[in-house]
C-alpha cells in the first residue's frame, strides 16, 4: 500500500470517503422515508422500474419489502414492465423508478410521465434533487 502525503494509506483515505458518503446517503434516505411516510403507509401495492447495470437492485427491493413490510411488491425491468404490468397502475399503486445513466433513462421518464397519470405516488430514486416528475 503506498502511503499518501499526509501519512495515511490511500486505501484508508478512501475508506474515510466512502464511509462520509455512505453517512450522508443514509441521511437523505431517512429524510426521503420522513417526507413521504404517510404515502407509503396507505400503499397496497410497490412496484420498482429498473434498466441496466443496477436491475438487481429492484429485485432485491421486491423481496425485502415483501418480507419486512407485507406489502405486495415486484422488481421489473424496464423493457418486461412495459410488456403488460404496466396496465395494473390504479391510484394505490406506489412506483419507485430507478433512474441511471443509460440510453434507457429518457424511455423509463417518458414511462414515469405515463404511469403518474394514473397515480400521483410515482418516484425516481436518482441522484439529482427531484424525486416527482
Amino acid at each position: 500500500m503506498r502511503p499518501h502525503p499526509n501519512g495515511q494509506s490511500l486505501f484508508l483515505e478512501k475508506i474515510n470517503t466512502v464511509t462520509t458518503k455512505i453517512n450522508k446517503i443514509i441521511k437523505k434516505n431517512e429524510t426521503f422515508v420522513s417526507q413521504y411516510n404517510d404515502d407509503f403507509k396507505d400503499a397496497v401495492r410497490f412496484s420498482v422500474i429498473d434498466y441496466g447495470a443496477t436491475v438487481g437492485t429492484a429485485k432485491e427491493m421486491e423481496t425485502k419489502f415483501s418480507e419486512t413490510i407485507r406489502v405486495a411488491s415486484q422488481g421489473y425491468k424496464l423493457e418486461a414492465y412495459m410488456h403488460g404490468p404496466y396496465l395494473e397502475v390504479n391510484p394505490e399503486h406506489r412506483i419507485f423508478f430507478i433512474e441511471t445513466p443509460s440510453p434507457r433513462l429518457s424511455k423509463a421518464k417518458l414511462l414515469k410521465a405515463y404511469e403518474s397519470q394514473y397515480t400521483e405516488h410515482v418516484f425516481a430514486i436518482t441522484k439529482a434533487q427531484s424525486i416527482r416528475p
